[in-house]
């Protein structure tokens, strides 16, 4: 379990990179970690997750910039995720846990972007949705009966619903507030999580993903830090909906 946690340690201080790396327009390969505010390459020793953060003391060594504490954080979420992955599949299912972790894995990169940039690459959101059909042809949860139509399904039904969905409401936001509102990236990406989660899981997924939205969207309004209008990335809220609902709901199942 220690060996997973600290893999997904790892994991998330890559996935922060490549958050990065793509924000900038750089390659993630052969290239030193570098602070963003200076370019002054980072030390070896304060690269080492959540721990790295603590020992610079939230700043650059450098320049002195303010290191934001979004790094560590993603750090020990995806360390945390791994271990619970792991305890719930791992035992009886050591292909789920891959599957899983590789789901968990690009989902994580493409909230990360979206909340930064509002927006959803292309290339992550196809590779995506072509692994969950490529993985589908073993078979794996919670893909039930012929599992590569299984995963077919669960991608038109996932992309066709959000695809009503986002003609609807950008239909009346376009007339009446001048905005859009959502983009044809979330399409995509629901498309992607059907192909793993089947047509009998991705509503679940849908539904909570848009509670979740809806509770921190209201959350932030009532707080004043944000308008009616204000745009909010989904990707996130989306993700999380399709982590409670095909990864941890059978991670509690098989205990």
């Amino acid at each position: 379990m220690l060996i997973f946690f600290i893999t997904g340690l790892l994991a998330g201080s890559f996935f922060n990179s490549a958050v990065y790396s793509w924000q900038s327009g750089r390659s993630i390969y052969f290239r030193r970690s570098e602070c963003p505010a200076c370019r002054v390459s980072i030390p070896p020793f304060l690269l080492i997750p959540v721990l790295g953060y603590f020992l610079a003391r939230r700043r650059c060594y450098a320049c002195g910039a303010k290191i934001s504490a979004k790094y560590p954080l993603v750090e020990f979420i995806t360390g945390i995720a791994f271990v619970l992955v792991y305890q719930g599949l791992g035992p009886e299912g050591p292909f789920d846990v891959f599957v899983f972790l590789y789901l968990f894995s690009f989902l994580t990169v493409i909230s990360l972007i979206d909340l930064e940039s509002l927006v959803i690459p292309d290339s992550l959101v196809w590779t995506l949705a072509l692994s969950g059909i490529i993985f589908s042809l073993p078979g794996h949860y919670p893909l039930t009966g012929n599992p590569v139509l299984a995963s077919l399904a669960g991608a038109l039904t996932g992309g066709g619903i959000f695809l009503l969905i986002y003609a609807a409401s950008n239909f009346y936001y376009r007339r009446v507030h001048k905005i859009e509102a959502f983009g044809a990236g979330d399409i995509k990406l629901m498309a992607a999580i059907g192909a793993f989660a089947g047509p009998g899981r991705v509503m679940a997924v849908m539904l909570t993903g848009f509670l979740i939205a809806s509770v921190w969207g209201l959350a932030n309004v009532l707080a004043g830090k944000k308008t009616g209008k204000t745009a909010i990335p989904l990707a996130p809220f989306l993700s999380s909906g399709a982590f409670i609902n095909i990864i941890l709901q059978e991670a509690l199942l098989r205990r």
